[in-house]
């Protein structure tokens, strides 16, 4: 892995320390994010066909957040959640079913 965080002494890839639930989905999402990493995500949620959907930007100032978003204006598909911290991405995707 490109970057790495340390928790009690075990390194996980960053990509291990993000979860986004429920999946499927309905219409409210809950992403998790649990590393050392502090400051600017982008997150970017696109659709089956590549096109960018909804776009948010929050500050990550603690170890762990929770960050809730509905997303009851997407249409029921497939879509790619891509969090970028930093330089770093991290891609999810996520199945909306209603």
């Amino acid at each position: 892995p490109l970057f790495e965080v340390t928790e009690n002494q075990k390194s996980l890839p960053l990509d291990k320390t993000v979860q986004i639930y429920p999946n499927p989905a309905d219409n409210d999402i809950t992403i998790e994010i649990d590393n050392n990493y502090t400051g600017n995500i982008q997150i970017i949620i696109s659709d089956d066909l590549g096109r960018k959907r909804k776009e948010y930007n929050i500050y990550k100032n603690f170890k762990k957040i929770k960050y809730n978003k509905n997303l009851s204006t997407l249409k029921t598909g497939n879509y790619m959640i891509e969090l970028i911290f930093g330089k770093i991405k991290v891609n999810r995707l996520l199945v909306l079913k209603r």
